[in-house]
């Protein structure tokens, strides 16, 4: 729990009481091509939020969410990581999905983002529709991918 503490984000927007209650997703020896946690499917997740540890003692987070696009919905995973074993300060964000069809947009967690992660995250939680990412302008709480929204699985 503690290597939550350092990721503000996701410790603010969740807090200590449902971080220590989330369920454990155990991904093994799995890895992502750069070692990034950007291959876990929607099919690999028993719960819409879950946590773990991956093989190098990194803690993540999973969630899993609905895409509506065009009409259509489906599902998606994005997860939080803390980039570096030895740094607890760099996180992470990977997905197999498209990025811009997610909650947050870029595979690194800029620390000039936390402000508006921890809101887009907190009104994700508290069941609000949010929309996905345009690339070319979107506002850093709401999104701006008018076409796409984001809304959680519960």
């Amino acid at each position: 729990m503690s290597n939550f503490r350092e990721f503000a984000p996701i410790y603010t927007s969740f807090g200590e009481d449902l971080l220590l209650t989330l369920p454990i997703l155990d991904i093994g020896q799995k890895m992502g091509f750069t070692d990034y946690l950007d291959f876990i499917k929607a099919t690999d997740m028993t719960h819409p939020i879950m946590k773990g540890v991956d093989a190098y003692s990194r803690p993540f987070l999973a969630i899993k969410f609905n895409v509506k696009k065009k009409g259509i919905i489906s599902q998606a995973v994005g997860t939080f990581f803390q980039r570096y074993t030895d740094d607890t300060k760099n996180w992470a964000y990977g997905t197999c999905y498209n990025h811009s069809d997610s909650i947050y947009v870029e595979s690194r967690v800029r620390l000039y983002d936390y402000e508006d992660l921890t809101k887009r995250l907190k009104l994700f939680l508290d069941g609000s529709e949010i929309n996905g990412y345009d690339i070319e302008k979107y506002d850093s709480v709401r999104g701006g991918n008018e076409g796409c929204i984001i809304s959680r699985i519960f």
